[in-house]
């Protein structure tokens, strides 16, 4: 498609682009172009500036400005970067703010983000509430949870564990390795917060971060 003021409808849903560019409705929407607005789901994803956009498993966007809604969550980030909506949520930004099963994860300075089975930075599981004044590892759920500093706070099932030294906490299967600082990850209600730079691993996958 290289048209302006394009206007798709799929599954009831209506997708625009004002500029030429691409829009494979499935697996993939790839788009080359700016101010472009694209529903999916009964929800309006839009993209100030030209940039790649994948509407389904993955959602890379390369421009500033971004506003994207998934299932009724906002994500937006103020910087270029890259974002994937589903397994995979990937953004080199700052001032990043995502809203992930209605909770809330902000990055205060550049890093990656996964939302869905990664998740780097911070994260709550179950309710539960960990956090880690320094760099270790942590497992939410059936991971295992290593930490390799002190000051470390972990709920399990209403029980808090305390571990003052470096040591190796499990919370279920599940290993999270953290090594950042200013992480704030929230998954299924449990907030956990690292206050030192390092690669977090939620799932199956492992996230680094880099500090600017």
């Amino acid at each position: 498609m290289m048209v302006n003021g394009l206007g798709v409808v799929e599954n009831g849903l209506e997708q625009e682009v004002q500029e030429s560019g691409q829009v494979v409705v499935g697996n993939e929407l790839e788009v080359a172009v700016s101010e472009l607005g694209v529903v999916e789901n009964g929800l309006e994803q839009e993209v100030q500036e030209s940039g790649l956009v994948v509407v389904g498993n993955e959602l890379e966007v390369a421009v500033s400005g971004l506003g994207l809604v998934e299932n009724g969550l906002e994500h937006e980030v103020d910087e270029s970067g890259q974002v994937v909506v589903g397994n995979e949520l990937e953004v080199a930004v700052s001032g990043l703010g995502v809203v992930e099963n209605g909770l809330e994860q902000e990055v205060d300075e550049s890093g990656q983000v996964v939302v869905g089975n990664e998740l780097e930075v911070g994260v709550v599981a179950n309710g539960l509430e960990l956090e880690v004044e320094e760099s270790g590892q942590v497992v939410v759920g059936n991971e295992v949870l290593e930490v390799a500093g002190s000051g470390l706070g972990v709920v399990e099932n209403g029980l808090e564990p305390e571990v003052e030294e470096s040591g190796q906490v499990v919370v279920g299967n599940e290993v999270l390795e953290v090594a950042v600082s200013g992480l704030g990850v929230v998954e299924n209600a449990l907030e956990l917060e690292v206050e030192e730079n390092g690669p977090v691993v939620v799932a199956n996958k492992v996230l680094e971060v880099e500090e600017t």
